[in-house]
């Protein structure tokens, strides 16, 4: 058996903010699609630095 364990320590809003804690697709949202847009640059900017857990382990594998 084998099993990986994480402590958050900070605010579950921000941990329930699972955007940011898988990496975005491929392929960006349509362009007519401001607010999705906006969402789309602000995970693929974050995703490689942000302080929280993957949903799965091997999104942290390059």
């Amino acid at each position: 058996m084998h099993h990986h364990g994480y402590l958050w320590t900070g605010p579950k809003q921000r941990f329930d903010d699972e955007a940011l804690r898988r990496p975005p697709h491929p392929e960006p949202p349509p362009a007519d699609k401001a607010e999705l847009v906006a969402r789309y640059e602000e995970v693929k900017t974050e995703f490689p630095v942000v302080d929280l857990p993957p949903l799965e382990t091997a999104y942290w594998l390059p």
